[in-house]
C-alpha cells in the first residue's frame, strides 16, 4: 500500500510562508502542477505592499485526495494601512504528496482571470504650516524669506511617486522644497483609499486628515528683520532666536535664490572673537586681566596687525575684546589655547554640529588648527572656519543663556545634536564684555539701545592685494539672540551693527501716518504693551518703515512670485587667504554711495522723543510699499 507524503496542513503552511516573504520559487515548489504566479507580484506591486502576514487555519480533507485550508491575509499598503481579507488554499494528492491546486482564486476569491490590484484614492485638504502666532504662512502671501522656509506645492513626477508610493499620483500635489518637502506625509494625511480588482471594489479604507505644523517663526521679529534688510543694495541675511530655547524667531534674506542665512558658508571674522574670548575665560583669563594690543603681532610666522593699524598699548582683556585687538588675541591663542581647546569651545556653541531645524541649513565647520599660525586665525575669525548666520545666532544664544541648544524651526523636532552647558560662570563674564563693545567698542557708532550685547565682525574672503570682506554683527538683546551679515558689505561695525536698530519712540507715536495705519498701529502696539522689549522692538521698528513711506509716496504692489527668481550665484565665501583685519574698514573710504548710510529722522516729534529716531537705510533707496500681508512683494524677505 502505498503511503501519501506529509499533510496538506504542513504544505499549506509552506506555501503560506513562501507567500509572506514574496518567495516565488519556494511557492512553485508546492504546486500540483506548473502554474504562473505573477498575480501575487502584480498585486505587492499594484497596492504597494510593504509587508504580508498570512495566517492560516487549520486543513481540512474533503475526501478523494483533496483538501482545503483557510487563511487571513494581511496587507501593510504604505501611505494607506493595513488590509485583511480571508480566502483559502486548495491542495490535493500528486505524485503521492500533497501539493497545492493552484488557480487564481488562490490569490483572493475575487481573482478569477486577469484583472489587476489598483488603487484609487481621495485625499483630504491639506493641512496648515503656520508661525507661532498660529497665523498661516504657506498661502504665498507671506514674505519671499519665509516662502523660501515654507516651500511651495508642485506636481508629483514618477520619481515622487516612486518614492511616496502608489496613492501619489503623477500630477497630484507634493510639497517641494522647505518645509512642504520635509513634512510631506504629516501635512498630506493619508487618503480614503479604494482597493480595486478591476473595476470592482474590494474594500474602502478610511483616511486620515493631514497634522497642522506650527513653526516658532514671530511674525513681529520677522517684520522688524525685513524692515532692517530689505533696502541694502548688497546681499544681506538676518537670524533671530529665542535663548534659552533655540527656537528661529525669524529668517530674511534680501535677495531670493541661494538662502544665505541658512546656507551660507562664510569667514565669520571677530564676531568669532566671542567664542575664543569664551575659551580664554574657561582658562582662567580675567576681564580685568591687563594685556597688551601692539600695532603688529607675529604667530607662528602670520604677521597680525589691527584694523587701520591701531594699536592701544596695554589695557584690560574687556577692553581687547570691545575693541577687537587682533594683535591680543592671535598671541593669547597660542599661548593660552592650543588648537584643541579652541576647536573644544567652537563646538561647544554649534561648530561641526549637526542641524536638524526642519529645512536644509548648513553645518558650520571648524577645522583643527594645523599650526600655530592657522590657529592665529582662527582666534579671531579667518583661515578656514564657515559659518551661517543661522549658526552664528545659536551662538550668540548660547553666550547669552550659558547652553547651546540646537536651533529649530518646529518644536519638539528631534534632534542629531544634544544640548551643551557651557562651563561654570564664563558666559556672565563674557556679557558685560559684550556690551562693553556697544557702549564703547567697535558698535558705539551704531546707536544700539541700552541692554544690547554684541560682537562686530568683518570677515575677508576672496584673493587679491586687496580683499573684500563680509559685514558681520552678532549678540543679543533680552530674550532674542541673532546675526546678521552683508555679503561684500565692509565694516562689521559700520555696516552691519546698525541693522540691528530699534528705535523705541516709533511706536508710541505714530505722527503722521494715515488714519488707517494709524488705526492699525495702535492696535499693534496695544496688543504687545505687555510684551518683552525685544517684541516691542519689532513694532516700532515696522512703524518707523511705515512712517518713512507715507512721506516718500504711495506704495506699490510688483505681482511678483519669489520662486519665479533664478537662482543666484552663490557668494564664494570660503578663505582662500589668511589676512589679518580688524572691524571697521573700508565702510567710509571706497566713497560711493552704495555702501554710504544716512539716517532717516522722524518729523513732528513730541517732547519724549528728543533723541533721534534713525532708521539706517541704504543713501541711494527708500522703502517704497508698506508692510501688508496681501501684497506680493519683491524678494523683500
Amino acid at each position: 500500500m502505498l503511503h501519501t507524503r506529509g499533510t496538506p496542513q504542513e504544505s499549506a503552511q509552506r506555501f503560506a510562508a513562501a507567500w509572506q516573504t514574496a518567495d516565488w520559487g519556494g511557492m512553485t515548489a508546492e504546486l500540483a502542477a506548473p502554474a504562473s504566479l505573477a498575480a501575487y507580484e502584480q498585486q505587492r506591486k499594484g497596492l504597494n505592499v510593504e509587508r504580508t502576514t498570512v495566517k492560516l487555519g487549520q486543513a481540512v480533507e474533503t475526501g478523494d485526495g483533496t483538501a482545503r485550508a483557510p487563511y487571513t491575509a494581511t496587507l501593510t499598503l504604505r501611505n494607506i494601512g493595513d488590509w485583511t481579507y480571508t480566502g483559502q488554499i486548495d491542495l490535493k494528492v500528486a505524485d503521492r504528496a500533497w501539493k497545492v491546486d493552484w488557480s487564481p482564486a488562490t490569490v483572493h476569491p475575487s481573482l478569477t482571470g486577469q484583472a489587476d490590484f489598483s488603487l484609487k484614492t481621495d485625499w483630504p485638504a491639506r493641512a496648515a504650516i503656520t508661525d507661532s502666532s498660529g497665523e498661516r504662512i504657506d498661502t504665498g502671501q507671506a514674505g519671499g524669506s519665509v516662502q523660501q522656509l515654507v516651500g511651495f506645492l508642485d506636481k508629483a513626477t514618477a520619481k515622487d511617486v516612486a518614492k511616496l508610493g502608489p496613492s501619489y499620483k503623477v500630477g497630484g500635489a507634493v510639497g517641494r522644497g522647505g518645509l512642504q518637502e520635509t513634512f510631506q506625509t504629516r501635512l498630506a494625511g493619508t487618503p480614503a483609499t479604494k482597493i480595486l480588482l478591476g473595476g470592482k471594489t474590494l474594500a474602502t479604507i478610511k483616511g486620515s486628515e493631514g497634522k497642522p505644523l506650527e513653526t516658532t517663526l514671530d511674525p513681529r521679529v520677522q517684520a522688524a528683520a525685513v524692515g532692517a534688510v530689505r533696502d541694502l543694495d548688497k546681499p544681506a541675511s538676518l537670524v533671530a532666536v529665542r535663548r534659552g530655547t533655540g527656537e528661529i524667531l525669524a529668517v530674511v534674506n534680501n535677495r531670493g535664490g541661494f538662502n544665505r542665512a541658512l546656507d551660507g558658508r562664510y569667514p565669520p571674522g571677530s564676531t568669532f572673537k566671542a567664542v575664543t574670548a569664551l575659551a580664554l575665560l574657561a582658562e582662567g583669563v580675567s576681564p580685568t586681566e591687563r594685556v597688551t594690543c601692539p600695532k603688529y603681532a607675529t604667530v607662528g610666522g602670520l604677521k597680525v596687525r589691527n584694523s587701520e593699524h591701531a594699536e592701544y598699548g596695554s589695557l584690560t582683556f574687556s577692553d581687547a575684546f570691545a575693541y577687537s585687538c587682533n594683535t591680543t588675541f592671535a598671541p593669547l591663542a597660542a599661548e593660552r589655547l592650543g588648537s584643541d581647546k579652541l576647536l573644544r569651545a567652537a563646538e561647544m556653541v554649534g561648530f561641526n554640529q549637526p542641524l536638524n531645524i526642519g529645512v536644509p541649513a548648513a553645518k558650520a565647520s571648524f577645522p583643527k588648527a594645523e599650526s600655530d599660525a592657522e590657529l592665529a586665525a582662527e582666534s579671531f575669525g579667518q583661515a578656514r572656519i564657515t559659518a551661517s548666520p543661522l549658526v552664528m545666532a545659536s551662538a550668540a544664544a548660547a553666550l547669552a543663556d550659558g547652553t547651546w541648544r540646537p536651533p529649530t524651526l518646529v518644536k519638539g523636532l528631534k534632534q542629531k545634536a544634544k544640548e551643551v552647558k557651557l562651563p561654570e560662570g564664563v558666559a556672565d563674564q563674557l556679557h558685560p564684555m559684550m556690551s562693553a563693545v556697544v557702549t564703547k567698542g567697535t558698535a558705539k557708532a551704531a546707536g544700539l539701545p541700552s541692554g544690547t550685547r554684541g560682537k562686530t565682525g568683518t570677515a575677508e574672503y576672496g584673493s587679491g592685494p586687496e580683499l573684500p570682506s563680509h559685514a558681520w554683527f552678532m549678540g543679543y538683546s533680552d530674550d532674542v539672540a541673532f546675526a546678521v551679515v552683508v555679503e561684500g558689505g565692509g565694516g562689521g561695525g559700520k555696516v552691519a551693527g546698525p541693522l540691528w536698530q530699534p528705535t523705541s519712540c516709533a511706536a508710541s507715536e505714530p505722527g503722521t501716518l494715515g488714519s488707517r495705519q494709524k488705526a492699525r498701529a495702535a492696535a499693534s502696539w496695544r496688543s504687545i504693551s505687555t510684551s518683552s522689549v525685544a517684541t516691542r522692538v519689532a513694532i516700532s521698528s515696522q512703524l518707523t518703515v511705515m512712517m518713512t513711506v507715507e512721506r516718500r509716496g504711495r506704495r506699490r504692489g510688483t505681482g511678483f512670485s519669489p520662486f519665479a527668481l533664478a537662482s543666484r550665484r552663490r557668494s564664494d565665501s570660503s578663505l582662500r587667504r589668511t589676512r589679518s583685519l580688524n572691524d571697521s574698514r573700508r565702510a567710509t573710504s571706497r566713497g560711493s554711495s552704495s555702501t554710504r548710510w544716512r539716517s532717516i529722522w522722524a518729523s513732528n516729534r513730541s517732547s519724549s522723543c528728543d533723541q533721534a529716531m534713525v532708521h539706517l537705510r541704504n543713501a541711494s533707496s527708500v522703502p517704497r510699499f508698506l508692510p501688508n500681508r496681501e501684497d506680493h512683494y519683491p524678494f523683500q524677505g
